[in-house]
């Protein structure tokens, strides 16, 4: 049996093709020869081996340790053809020709490794079908929407395109496989889109987002009714009123385009921007807090000078900030504005008028105290002072009368938005505020 012979006979042998007269040849061959016997062993195990590892889809470094293996069973084959007196399968030049089982093998090693890298990398673009994303923590009520049902959350839940987190009635926080972090507190509601598995829709509410370095090539991008975030690495805070959208960034920064196309604005960390269908995105800074009292809502104009409408429709003319409560599953008769300007220790300033609102508050501090303003009260404006300095309740006098700050779910102080509320049917205005950080 010459040496090509032998190794076609050994490859049929190795991938179950061989017949039973070449079988009972090999077998006379390695009875005969028990270097050569010892040789098909250590091919065995190399064939089991490398069929292992293309079953378990191990591909860090399989280049390099079945590289590592051939060379050893060359050095293998180079001794035993010395000792047995056989001729060695040399190549020209003196180099190891591996049979071809090996090469075949190594073969489909390379492509299933090259492939499961491709799967594997970071800077391809999501595809439907992939899971996007996973549920990472939540509180009882927030559910997830997919194909007409709702199921309620689990942590480590899959989230595929098209899936809703609901979080009207609880919270959640959703990890991307990139482990970009979207936090979607009470009153949110976020989405995969269905078609585009980069973008993720804020449907109601608020989410907060720390996204991680993205591939510019498929950067992230969250959006609303009326604008788009571009979002190539940073820290977040993006709302969805019933009428525009407020952009803050605190790290990075966002490139904030209208929706359907338009000018678009870079906003840079420390900044905010809103959006309307009424006018393109503007830039806004937030960091730098006034020395002194400032003033708000001075005359007119649709951007409200900083402040958000959460709920119900708010409007601004001759200096009085006016809102309306709105009906439907989020505003539930409702108006709330807030600032965008954050702060800690402050006094604060105002005139109040309520016309058939029953419940109305101010929310300080990240919503860590409520002051409730008294049911009851006469028609009219009346004269609002808070002062809230350290740990302790604000002060708080409504025409001079004390009334009452409520610590909410038990929360620590941090910096955070003013908040004006009211619940009813009629409306809530605001005049002559003034604000002085502390």
């Amino acid at each position: 049996m010459n040496e090509q012979e032998l190794a076609e006979i050994t490859e049929a042998w190795l991938t179950g093709r061989l017949d039973r007269p070449r079988r009972e040849a090999l077998a006379a061959a390695a009875a005969a020869d028990p270097v050569l016997l010892a040789q098909l062993v250590t091919d065995a195990r190399l064939s089991a081996h490398l069929d292992s590892l293309l079953g378990t889809g191990d591909v860090g470094n399989l280049a390099e340790r079945v590289q590592q293996m051939l060379d050893a069973r060359a050095n293998r084959h180079r001794r035993t053809s010395c000792n047995s007196g056989r001729r060695q399968a040399l190549a020209p030049g003196g180099r190891w020709r591996a049979p071809r089982w090996i090469a075949s093998i190594a073969a489909l090693l390379v492509i299933a490794t090259g492939f499961a890298l491709w799967a594997g990398r970071t800077d391809r673009a999501p595809v439907i079908g992939d899971v996007l994303a996973r549920i990472a923590a939540f509180e009882s009520g927030a559910v997830l929407r997919r194909n007409g049902g709702v199921t309620p959350l689990e942590i480590g839940m899959s989230l595929h395109a098209g899936d809703e987190i609901d979080a009207s009635n609880g919270s959640a926080i959703v990890t991307l496989t990139d482990a970009t972090e979207i936090s979607c507190p009470n009153g949110s509601r976020i989405a995969l889109n269905a078609s585009d598995p980069g973008m993720v829709e804020l449907r109601a509410g608020v989410l907060r987002a720390d996204v991680r370095p993205q591939d510019v090539r498929h950067p992230l991008r969250f959006t609303t009714p009326q604008c788009e975030a571009v979002v190539v690495g940073t820290r977040l805070e993006l709302r969805n009123g019933s009428s525009r959208s407020a952009l803050l960034v605190y790290d990075g920064h966002v490139r904030m385009a209208p929706a359907g196309g338009g000018v678009a604005v870079d906003v840079g960390a420390g900044q905010f921007a809103v959006a309307s269908l009424e006018f393109p995105p503007r830039a806004y800074g937030i960091t730098a807090q006034p020395s002194g009292w400032i003033d708000a809502f001075v005359g007119d104009g649709p951007d409200l000078d900083g402040w958000w409408p959460v709920w119900g429709a708010w409007t601004r003319r001759a200096g009085i900030l006016s809102g309306i409560p709105a009906s439907g599953p989020i505003d539930q008769d409702r108006c709330r504005i807030e600032s965008l300007r954050w702060y800690g220790d402050l006094d604060l300033t105002c005139a109040l008028r309520r016309d058939d609102i029953s419940d109305c508050d101010i929310q300080l501090h990240d919503f860590t105290w409520d002051i409730l303003l008294p049911a009851g009260m006469q028609p009219g404006w009346h004269d609002l002072h808070v002062s809230c300095v350290g740990e302790g309740p604000p002060h708080s006098t409504i025409d001079g009368r004390e009334i009452t700050a409520v610590r909410t779910d038990g929360k620590k102080k941090a910096s955070g938005p003013i908040g004006f509320y009211g619940r009813g049917p009629g409306r809530l205005e605001v005049k002559d505020l003034r604000i002085r950080a502390r």
